[in-house]
């Protein structure tokens, strides 16, 4: 580090420095960085009076990166300092005399950024354009007032803030609401500017001052960085400093980091870290010029983004948030998860309550304040994040692939460890953001390239065991969510995971037990452990497969896992009849599935294969190898909402554990439907009309999706308002009399069943409604949709008669008296 040690006088007048082009303007001056200035200002001036605050004798102003050619410096960072310290030495030149013999040396210094601010640069260092310095009282007004300041210079940022560095914030109160010239007032009196510091200064003093700076032990030094001497290219600077010109919440972010780091390993070389956390670390060795955390924030690291920019060609907000979520992983990673069982949301919402959790959460790189979220512990960051950062990094450099590290199947919206920019509505490019089955896999992805240097093969089929773990969706009504929606399921997923060895993750599934848990994520750990088993013999060698079209195990599992909308869950492949692996019929099971079922999913309303796309017979020869306590369990209202050839109930019936019997004799077995028997039982009953009627491919037809429930005290399959009572084979057997004419509903096909709740109907050419009451009643003679009434006394009088399952040839002599008994109540009314 001491080779680099160097003064600035000495420097400038060995190199030029320019600014480059890609380079953000002079920010340090801007108005709104008043307080930055007075602290750097007073630094700088503390260390040329000898009377710096930590005793020592010299301020040392940190690294300085940049790429030297041709005796020309392109600084990639380090610009704000340069052209501070700069202004810093011209303005003393000028205060002591000394322009004309300083001017040569300041001319090394200038800015590519714009035309404007090169010239601007150029005049301030001639000395014949300040002749006359020894009575200027104003230097920003003499400087705006000469002939070759030109007017449009107001309008170059660099250049304001240039100015505004010398003479520090001057606000014209006069032109400020009252309201705020309080605030202004004080802005005016801050010492923010190279006048306002040196307000008082004599000649000589100045003169003092300059003899310091160009001296070859001056007050100040920085430490200065070739790119080239550490094996890094243009190219790299060039990418780097794309990042735009506009200070980026990012930067703050990494200055305030890099201080942090700096604050740690001096109160450790002072003996001031007792008691605080990690106080035993070499947190000076996190500051090294080549292996630390500033050269590789700007260099190393942020080239690794560089192929995600964005089409601005900028990186800071990818970069940003991938540090915000190693720093999430690290908070959560670093609790004890083990409190966090997959039932207990206590534990979860005590994590949901700390306020660096939320704020890490949110992921918001444009809302950067300050440090105080990333001190999860005890009020400190971990020396073991920075640690660990490290090895994560330069492993993710050495990689072959940076695309190996995301998902290889998608969960949801597609998965990256390293976030990308994408566009929406091609208005503006955003940030990819991560989901909570996102947030268990970047956790592996973390947890693999720590454990080791990661290669395809491993890293495969690490990433595909916890996709399978992450990817299952809930059954019933929340058929198409996730299971890992809540932070208490996500912990329970991060546990899960963080039990295996990442790297030789088959072998450590294969030492693990099963889990007697019904609870979600437990389920799915089954699943893997007892694939593991048969994918690897004991030696830890891939098994070969004894089926046909594949050579081993993994392979077959695989493609099955790929297979449809299974999403990497196959159980119904192995399970036997009493939920037992028994691996003997996967390749018959799987062979009934590739004919059943669509390779790949588009549309999760169309999943069955050509053939069977169109009818029920899947569902039917499934269905009917229910028991009346899988009908409960499974098909009733509230265990399943729909009834059709669609993922969600596929996805329900496949995974179901109360279908294993039918499901292993539907794989196995040729595709019959059981003929049943119909029973008075009322579950018998219904999946009787279910399998042995046209009731479900009338429900395909008509309604699409259908559920059963009760529905005005009848049993039902309804999609909304609308369906079919099972439960009125009275009613509709009478329907099918030969003296009746059903003017509204519909007949059920290969059924005595009529789509309807208020059935109309004819009989001796009068209209009449069974309602859902099971009451029928005279209807309207010129409306038969509406029941005849009558009113007396203000009140609605109908005229019906209750069946009571009376033979058919009495309830169509009741029905027939129901005219004569409504002629004679209405002559009795009139009377």
């Amino acid at each position: 580090m001491a080779n680099n040690k160097t003064a600035f006088w000495k420097f400038l007048g060995e190199t030029k420095v320019m600014i480059p082009i890609l380079q953000r303007d002079y920010a340090q001056g801007r108005f709104d960085k008043g307080a930055l200035r007075k602290n750097f200002l007073t630094s700088l001036k503390q260390a040329l009076d000898g009377k710096l605050t930590d005793g020592q004798n010299e301020l040392v102003l940190d690294f300085i990166y940049g790429s030297i050619e041709d005796g020309v410096m392109l600084p990639l960072d380090g610009q704000q300092r340069l052209t501070t310290l700069w202004l810093l030495h011209w303005f003393i030149a000028l205060k002591a005399g000394k322009l004309s013999e300083g001017e040569a040396t300041l001319l090394n210094f200038t800015y590519e950024t714009r035309r404007s601010s090169r010239e601007f640069c150029h005049q301030i260092c001639l000395a014949k354009n300040f002749s006359t310095s020894d009575s200027i009282a104003n230097i920003c007004e003499y400087i705006t007032t000469r002939t070759w300041f030109s007017s449009s210079w107001h309008h170059d940022p660099t250049i304001q803030s240039m100015l505004r560095m010398i003479s520090g914030t001057n606000i014209n109160l006069e032109k400020i609401d009252k309201k705020k010239r309080m605030d202004a007032q004080e802005a005016n009196n801050m010492i923010d500017g190279l006048e306002k510091l040196f307000k008082d200064t004599t000649t000589e003093k100045f003169r003092e001052y300059w003899d310091k700076i160009t001296s070859k032990q001056p007050p100040f030094y920085f430490y200065q960085l070739p790119l080239q001497e550490f094996g890094l290219s243009d190219d790299l600077y060039v990418k780097m400093n794309a990042r735009g010109k506009q200070l980026t919440p990012f930067e703050n972010f990494k200055a305030d980091l890099i201080g942090y780091i700096r604050q740690r390993a001096k109160e450790q070389d002072e003996n001031r870290s007792s008691g605080k956390v990690d106080s035993d670390k070499d947190w000076r060795k996190l500051l090294d010029p080549v292996t630390g955390i500033p050269i590789l924030l700007d260099t190393d690291w942020a080239y690794i983004f560089w192929e995600n920019r964005s089409s601005q060609h900028t990186l800071d907000e990818i970069f940003f948030a991938f540090l915000n979520r190693v720093f999430w992983e690290e908070l959560v990673s670093g609790s004890n998860i083990d409190d966090f069982s997959g039932d207990d949301e206590k534990g979860a919402k005590e994590l949901e309550g700390d306020p660096s959790y939320r704020y890490l959460t949110a992921d918001n790189v444009n809302d950067y304040h300050d440090l105080s979220p990333y001190k999860f512990h005890k009020g400190e960051i971990p020396y073991r994040l920075f640690e660990n950062l490290i090895i994560v990094m330069k492993r993710i450099k050495a990689f072959e692939s940076t695309n190996g590290l995301s998902l290889p199947r998608n969960i949801g919206e597609v998965f990256y460890f390293l976030p990308k920019y994408t566009t929406e509505d091609s208005k503006k490019d955003i940030i990819t953001r991560l989901t909570q089955p996102h947030r268990v896999l970047f956790h592996a992805v973390y947890k693999y390239l720590l454990e080791g240097v990661p290669e395809t093969v491993s890293l495969k089929r690490w990433l595909r065991v916890v996709c399978n773990i992450t990817s299952g969706k809930s059954l019933g009504k929340d058929w198409n969510r996730y299971i890992i929606r809540t932070t208490a399921t996500m912990l329970a997923a991060i546990r899960a995971v963080s039990s295996l060895d990442s790297h030789a993750v088959y072998e450590t599934l294969r030492t693990l037990q099963i889990s007697n848990s019904e609870k979600e994520i437990p389920s799915r750990m089954n699943e893997e452990i007892t694939k593991a088993g048969i994918i690897v013999d004991s030696d830890g060698k891939l098994a070969s497969y004894p089926g046909t079209g594949y050579s081993t195990w993994e392979e077959a599992i695989i493609s099955a896992e790929n297979y449809s909308f299974f999403n990497g869950s196959i159980s119904f492949l192995y399970q036997g009849p009493d939920g037992v692996a028994r691996f003997t019929d996967f390749s018959d099971k799987f062979n009934k599935v590739k004919e059943y079922f669509k390779p790949i999913i588009e549309d999760p309303a169309q999943i069955l294969s050509e053939n069977y796309s169109a009818s029920t017979s899947l569902l039917q020869s499934l269905i009917s190898r229910f028991d009346k306590n899988m009908f409960w369990d499974v098909i009733w209202w509230r265990k399943h909402y729909l009834f059709d050839n669609s993922e969600q109930s596929w996805r329900h019936y496949l995974y179901d554990p109360n279908l294993l019997r039918p499901v292993h004799e539907f794989l196995t077995e040729s595709l019959t439907t059981i003929v049943r028997t119909d029973s008075t039982d009322r579950a018998e009953h219904m999946l009787f009309l279910l399998t042995n009627t046209g009731l479900l491919d009338f429900a395909l037809r008509k309604f699409g999706n259908s559920y059963i429930r009760q529905y005005h005290g009848h049993d039902a399959i309804y999609p909304s308002t609308t369906g079919v009572f099972l439960d009125a084979s009275y009613r509709d057997q009478f329907m099918q009399l030969p003296e009746i004419e059903i003017t509204s509903g519909e007949k059920v096909p290969e059924s005595f069943l009529i789509y309807g709740s208020d059935i109309c109907f004819t009989y001796k050419g009068i209209n009449f409604i069974w309602y859902r009451d099971n009451n029928v009643y005279l209807a309207k003679p010129d409306n038969g949709k509406e029941k005849q009434a009558l009113i007396s006394e203000g009140k609605e009088i109908y005229f019906s008669i209750n069946p009571n399952n009376k033979p058919y040839p009495e309830l169509l002599d009741a029905i027939k008296s129901l005219p004569d008994i409504f002629e004679k109540n209405m002559l009795d009314i009139k009377s």
